[in-house]
């Protein structure tokens, strides 16, 4: 019978540190008194990481030796585990983390015992990428992979989130790619917005108009409002056409006729731009017509 969780045990959080101790002990030895012995796990998961949260290591290591002790019966589960996975986690306690990762992984033996989810490694990553230790946190997403725990699309995009804002775009230019090749959950929209936003405030022009590319090729169907907040696609097909990507400005600014109706601005500019790039002969001219057809 499962007596309380870490909701039950949850308002022990706001009061003084020895309030909290006090009431836990009464209710603990109470329940001793009664059972003989507990071996519901969350009462042990939830104790460990009320105490971490609450700056009691000393309570909490104890509870923690006990619960996994050699001779230890009390019934664990991925819930139980994730609570102390999170509690150490997250006080100072990565190391201790880390071996209990790694026990996890060794004991899960599907479909007899059942000892992380999704949520064990989420917790891994969230806090590699809080320690700035972004190859490690790509190493762990690769290990769910081989599991029957599949990233989803958010998880995907939080990691290179992390990953661009840490101007390691090519990584999570990677990422975006195991996305297509590998797994049933392809990139979305935001996924490829946010990839074209970092890569314009890298100046990657090349990079920008290949992610723009990749989108449209994946048959999403490209929302420029959404984009146009984040990225000034006018300087894009601007820089492609001053470093000679004169093919892949046009394409781009095709793309983005077919796909929004431009301000008058922007025809300006793209003219501009390809005047300055080929010339001002009557061939360039020739050119940016055939370009813009009967769209302006």
């Amino acid at each position: 019978m499962r007596f309380f969780g870490d909701r039950a045990l949850s308002h022990f959080g706001s009061g003084e540190k020895g309030d909290i101790y006090g009431a836990l002990g009464v209710y603990i030895n109470e329940l001793k008194e009664k059972l003989g012995a507990i071996l519901d796990g969350v009462v042990y998961g939830s104790l460990v990481n009320v105490y971490l949260h609450n700056g009691m290591e000393k309570e909490a290591m104890e509870c923690y030796g006990e619960v996994l002790s050699d001779d230890s019966k009390v019934l664990m589960g991925v819930m139980v585990y994730n609570l102390i996975l999170d509690g150490l986690s997250k006080n100072g306690k990565f190391d201790e983390a880390l071996r209990l990762f790694d026990r996890m992984l060794e004991e899960h033996n599907l479909p007899r015992l059942i000892c992380m989810g999704f949520g064990s490694f989420k917790i891994m990553v969230d806090e590699y990428c809080r320690q700035g230790r972004l190859m490690d946190a790509i190493n762990v997403f690769k290990i769910m992979g081989e599991t029957r725990y599949k990233p989803t699309t958010s998880s995907f995009y939080n990691l290179m989130k992390q990953l661009c804002g840490n101007e390691m775009v090519s990584e999570a230019d990677k990422l975006c790619q195991e996305m297509v090749d590998k797994w049933p959950n392809k990139p979305d929209e935001f996924t490829y917005i946010l990839l074209v936003e970092f890569a314009f405030e890298l100046n990657q022009v090349d990079d920008t108009h290949r992610y723009f590319t990749k989108m449209v090729e994946s048959g999403l169907k490209p929302n420029l409002p959404a984009f146009e907040k984040v990225v000034d696609f006018d300087k894009v097909v601007d820089g492609l056409m001053k470093s000679g990507k004169i093919e892949e400005a046009k394409g781009l600014f095709a793309q983005m006729v077919e796909t929004q109706k431009l301000e008058v601005g922007s025809y300006e500019v793209i003219l501009i731009a390809f005047c300055e790039a080929i010339g001002s002969s009557l061939k360039s001219l020739k050119a940016v017509n055939t370009t813009l057809g009967s769209s302006i």
